[in-house]
């Protein structure tokens, strides 16, 4: 994504950050909106974790979410991670069409498709912060 301004424009003037952060945005879930679904449907034949629907959000409190009733929610925010954290939420979520907490069946699942599951939650938070001047 490349934004171009008029020469002259503040960009640290908070209108402009706003109007920024706006088209950021929009871009973001335009993308997301592709290229997640296509990325959850690999996931989950590879995985053989059938879903039921996809949903694309902009949830800022989390990266994604499972029902019930196998409806994943993804936040685009997903796309500002490294492709390694994404695909390990989508699978986290899909994890979650069998196993809907975070017991012990579920981390042995979580962990036959990413052995390193446990490094991989501790760099969440750090990503966390990095993305978070977006999710304002």
């Amino acid at each position: 994504l490349q934004i171009y301004m008029p020469v002259g424009v503040d960009i640290e003037d908070i209108t402009t950050q706003e109007s920024l952060r706006r088209i950021v945005l929009k871009f973001l879930r335009q993308e997301a909106e592709y290229v997640l679904p296509e990325k959850l449907e690999y996931w989950s034949k590879r995985c053989q974790l059938p879903y039921r629907s996809v949903k694309i959000d902009t949830a800022k409190s989390r990266w994604g979410c499972c029902s019930s009733s196998k409806e994943i929610k993804l936040s685009c925010y997903l796309l500002l991670l490294p492709e390694r954290l994404i695909d390990y939420v989508i699978v986290h979520e899909l994890c979650h069409t069998r196993e809907m907490n975070h017991g012990p069946r579920f981390k042995a699942l979580l962990h036959s498709f990413f052995s390193d599951y446990a490094a991989i939650e501790l760099a969440k938070p750090k990503w966390d912060r990095k993305v978070s001047w977006l999710k304002r």
